[in-house]
């Protein structure tokens, strides 16, 4: 089939542009292939000639522009197969992307397009620097600004303000109109066009700039490259072009249909050869393109048998594994072998809608022995190297302890840092050091800390080693020694310095070759920048811009003859593959929404741009041919992102026709919305009552096969352990949560102490309450002994509470580059100052209730008391048994009363914290292992029996501060005693298996006690001792 098109070549009307009277008439031949194999019929049709006098079908002359450089590859895959079939030798010809045609058929230009990163430069220089014309007509010269950034806008700002500007510029110049034009389109829409004059000014600038290095704006050097073929031809030192073919280009711009109409006129025969079947070639135009309105108005549907729902990636991942099974199963359902069934790589694709999930994906399936190959390659931004760039980043930002502590904790450079230490263990005593002092700035003396010179020469001498490694990118010893900022240029040679240094502190290399390399490359763009258009930054922002060109980059996935190939949404249309699975397909990624703040989505149609109706047009062509190609294609949909947040199904699973879609007539009018037919109208009940319901999570949520993200407890019995030399009264609480939680906290020792926040975290606002009783108790019992009677005075114990909360704040904050203690009042944060005057209340009804039990007789004995007692096990050794009782109170009527300061607001008793009355469960043996070890070490050796227990409770309710004596688990310790005993036999026996009715004491997985996810001890105990 032969179409005749006029000259200009611009979209047909029902892209909303306006026609352009033709000049000269030219004829492009069409071609459909269908959809079962078309780029096999794609290559058929070019081998149906003559062979040459060598016996060969020489292709040289052919130019097959194709959408991407991976459809090339398949094509030419294709190709040579088809020769090899036919018994024929091929000489193949180009293929080459839109993009890439106009400097390859042009001659070459008198100035150069300026690289990515140049340009870039260019125009952030350029933006708020211009001149902005106020003559809506032409752009003539103005005092008027319009600023598109803020004063204060930082570099970085700049950059991405600029790399927006640039991809708005490509949209508008594809679109074959200028920024006069788009200024037009703003004014007809009512809006106002100042921003898009600033734009277009900048832009002019930028390209100036680049003229003064014999540098084009790279789509001026396209638009040239155009002008040149229409105006003279192909040159002469270009390879003749016989035959142009478009291969599966469903949605060409207007400058590639002007490219294409110019290499026409040049002598060229232009052929489409659409990647459709015969009876919808109608709804393409002459250049191939799909149209909106025939695809809105007939959208293919997926049966909805073939769409699974998962609750999330993970589970979609097992939902993948178990569909690779059936497919393998299918087609071999009668081997004899009783061999699981093996999978087919050349049958069978995985489809990533969203390439995101690449990483998950293949980590999953290659957990269940399913090789996996990504063609798009593996981001360099999930590579170690990449991470490790990002916590420099990250230090740049802060440089703080929290940032040294993520320095320390990255495999390479915490390598680096205990390479560099001749003694010590740098991680605990940062760690020690973080969980008893607010984050500081790590600056001058930092380290001091007089109470533990061990951890005090560490820090110190870690310190040192981190100057050495970080260069210039460390802050300097005192608030007024700022880092000055450099040219980018200069902070790339600093960071591949830091690199090195790193890198020769370990014996086989920091990181991969390739990874290295890979770096160096990213980070070499921005080398070819001409000197005056470098920018300046400082070291935060030049880190942030050296982090971004390496997460673009990409390392090449090395496949395998077994390895079930994932590709992208694009790609599938030209991949041989027979059966298709597609993971990903939600709304945001296909087609997703776009968010343009310079070219909004009806400004986009108004100037017949690429826009929505064009992308969702593109992606249901892509939908129709992977029907076309496997009708028992499936579609896994998850409900949630890997962190929990909702995903919308993709809205072509609906199928639903748009609302309101132009005239097939072309006449811009639209059509009256006819009645939905009643069989459309159930189908589409039952697609939205299928995509909305709630799936189950698998296994709890836990992924059925990967262990990625967790621990696997020792099988009963499997490691019997000698008896632990010790045990504290609370690490009962974990066996009796979750004998797994306890194997990972007590016996592999995975926990560390959290480090403290800028505010209190429920950590630091008990252990901040314990110190402000303690210390008030201490005082009590000093007047207690030497004779003097208790304080009555409310006014005065809440001050001497005070003291102590002061004290135990000012204590954890370091004065930035003194390494002292700082008042705490001015050296905190306004939300730690804030928080400190909600202790003060609490601690002012304490008071008050600290005054009615001295009254009624109540006094303060002990506080902070240690116990360390050894518990019978029968026919074993006896258990050691430690913990800290923070308060020991005496009446002398009513006998002993042990108290535990709680600071939860949940106000929850000890009797529902320590026993479940409806089953007869222990939760917590704390307070009975308490009042069990005590009757040994009071005055008198009184029997457990006489001896209370009970919480104080410090919650936010003030009406709820109060003591909750113990009433239902008092009378049980007996009870209590025996359960302690088998749960040192259990753990002696290594048994740390949770029960099936068990649930994690976390959300997710029990290793959150590693990532500290959440506070171990939400009440600021000390884990006695530990």
């Amino acid at each position: 089939m032969t179409r005749t098109i006029g000259a200009g070549g611009l979209m047909p009307n029902e892209f909303n542009l306006e026609s352009e009277p033709a000049v000269e008439a030219v004829e492009i031949a069409m071609c459909s292939l269908g959809l079962t194999d078309p780029l096999t019929v794609a290559a058929e049709r070019l081998l149906d000639r003559p062979v040459d006098d060598l016996g060969e079908i020489d292709l040289r002359d052919v130019l097959v522009v194709v959408p991407g450089r991976r459809a090339g590859r398949q094509f030419l895959i294709a190709l040579d197969d088809a020769a090899t079939a036919s018994g024929r030798l091929v000489v193949p010809p180009r293929t080459i992307t839109p993009s890439s045609l106009p400097s390859l058929i042009a001659s070459i230009p008198d100035r150069p397009a300026a690289d990515p990163e140049t340009w870039l430069a260019a125009v952030s220089g350029a933006i708020d620097v211009a001149p902005i014309p106020v003559d809506e007509s032409s752009f003539s010269d103005s005092d008027e600004t319009t600023r598109l950034l803020s004063p204060d806008a930082d570099g970085l700002e700049r950059r991405a303000l600029a790399r927006t500007v640039i991809e708005a510029d490509r949209v508008v110049r594809a679109g074959g109109i200028d920024w006069n034009r788009v200024v037009e389109g703003v004014q007809t829409l009512g809006g106002d066009p100042a921003r898009h004059r600033a734009i277009a000014a900048g832009l002019r600038l930028a390209t100036e700039r680049l003229a003064a290095f014999g540098l084009a704006a790279p789509e001026d050097a396209a638009e040239a490259a155009i002008a040149s073929v229409e105006r003279d031809g192909l040159d002469a030192a270009v390879q003749v072009t016989r035959d142009v073919v478009l291969l599966g280009l469903v949605d060409p711009s207007n400058r590639d249909r002007r490219l294409i109409r110019a290499l026409a006129r040049a002598g060229g025969r232009v052929s489409v050869f659409a990647i459709v079947e015969d009876v919808v070639s109608a709804a393409l135009d002459s250049f191939g393109a799909i149209g909106p309105n025939a695809w809105a108005a007939a959208p293919p549907r997926p049966p909805i048998e073939s769409i699974r729902l998962e609750a999330a990636p993970l589970d979609e991942a097992a939902a993948l594994d178990q569909e690779l099974q059936a497919i393998a199963r299918a087609a071999a359902p009668d081997d004899p072998t009783g061999l699981p069934p093996s999978i087919d790589p050349d049958e069978v694709a995985v489809i990533l809608a969203d390439e995101s999930d690449g990483g998950g994906i293949r980590r999953e399936l290659e957990a269940r022995d399913i090789r996996v190959h990504l063609a798009t390659g593996r981001g360099l931004s999930s590579a170690p190297i990449a991470r490790t760039l990002d916590r420099i980043r990250g230090w740049c930002d802060g440089g703080d302890t929290r940032a040294l502590a993520d320095l320390l904790a990255d495999p390479a450079f915490g390598g680096a840092i205990r390479g560099g230490l001749v003694t010590g263990d740098p991680e605990a005593s940062l760690t020690e050091w973080s969980a008893e002092h607010l984050p500081a700035t790590v600056r001058g003396s930092w380290w001091k800390w007089p109470n533990e010179p061990k951890h005090e020469s560490t820090l110190a001498a870690m310190d040192a080693v981190c100057r050495t490694l970080l260069g210039p990118f460390c802050h300097g010893e005192s608030p007024d020694e700022a880092v000055a900022a450099r040219p980018l240029t200069e902070w790339v040679d600093e960071l591949l310095g830091l690199l090195r240094r790193v890198d020769d502190e370990h014996d086989e290399g920091a990181w991969s070759a390739p990874s290295t390399g890979a770096v160096r490359d990213a980070l070499a763009a921005v080398m070819t920048i001409p000197g005056p258009l470098v920018p300046t930054l400082d070291a935060s922002e030049a880190m942030a811009v050296m982090v971004e060109l390496v997460s673009r980059g990409s390392l090449p996935d090395p496949g395998s003859a077994d390895s079930i190939e994932t590709i992208g949404w694009l790609e599938a249309p030209f991949d041989p593959a027979k059966r298709f699975l597609v993971t990903g397909l939600h709304d945001a990624a296909v087609p997703g929404r776009r968010d343009d703040p310079l070219l909004p989505d009806g400004l986009r149609s108004e100037l017949g741009l690429e826009d929505d109706r064009r992308r969702t047009a593109r992606d249901r062509w892509v939908l129709t041919t992977i029907l076309g190609r496997d009708p028992e294609a499936r579609f896994l949909v998850s409900r949630h992102d890997a962190l929990g947040e909702p995903l919308l199904p993709s809205r072509l699973l609906f199928g639903v026709v748009d609302p309101g879609i132009r005239s097939a007539t072309g006449s811009g009018g639209l059509d009256d919305s006819p009645a939905v037919p009643t069989a459309v109208a159930h189908d589409l009940a039952r697609r939205v009552g299928h995509l909305f319901e709630s799936p189950a999570r698998r296994r709890g949520g836990r992924a059925a096969s990967s262990d990625f993200g967790r621990f696997n407890p020792p099988a009963p019995g499997s490691m019997p352990l000698k008896p632990p030399s010790t045990m504290s009264a609370t690490a009962f609480r974990d066996y009796l949560a979750s004998p797994y939680r306890f194997w990972i906290r007590r016996i592999l020792r995975l926990d560390a102490k959290a480090p403290m926040g800028e505010e209190f975290d429920p950590r630091l606002f008990g252990l901040v309450l314990h110190d402000a009783v303690e210390a008030f108790g201490r005082l009590e019992i000093d007047r207690l002994g030497a004779g003097r009677s208790p304080l009555l005075d409310v006014d005065a114990v809440h001050g001497e509470m005070l003291d102590g909360m002061e004290r135990s704040i000012r204590s954890r904050i370091v004065e930035a580059g003194s390494g002292r203690p700082a008042a705490w009042t001015h050296a905190a944060s306004a939300a730690l100052r804030l928080q400190g005057r909600i202790l003060e209340s609490r601690l002012r009804r304490v008071a008050e209730i600290q005054v009615e039990r001295s009254v009624e007789g109540w006094r303060v004995f002990e506080v902070e008391s240690e116990i360390k007692e050894s518990l019978d096990v029968p026919d074993e050794a006896p258990q050691p048994i430690r913990g800290r009782i923070d308060r020991i109170d005496h009446h002398p009527e009513r006998g002993w009363q042990l108290l535990d300061f709680k600071t939860s607001d949940q106000s929850k008793g000890p009797d529902a914290v320590h026993y479940r009355s409806n089953t007869g469960d222990w939760l917590d043996l704390q307070l009975p292992l308490y009042r069990w070890a005590a009757s040994s070490r009071l005055p008198g050796s009184p029997s457990p029996d006489e001896i209370q227990t009970g919480y104080f409770v410090v919650g936010g309710d003030p009406s709820k501060i109060k003591v909750m004596p113990s009433k239902k688990i008092d009378p049980l310790v007996d009870e209590a005693m025996d359960v302690a005993r088998e749960i040192v036999r259990s753990i002696r026996a290594g048994y740390f298996v949770d029960p099936p009715e068990a649930k994690a004491p976390y959300e997710g997985d029990p290793v959150a006690l590693v990532m500290r996810s959440m506070a171990l001890v939400a009440d600021g105990e000390e884990e006695d001792g530990e």
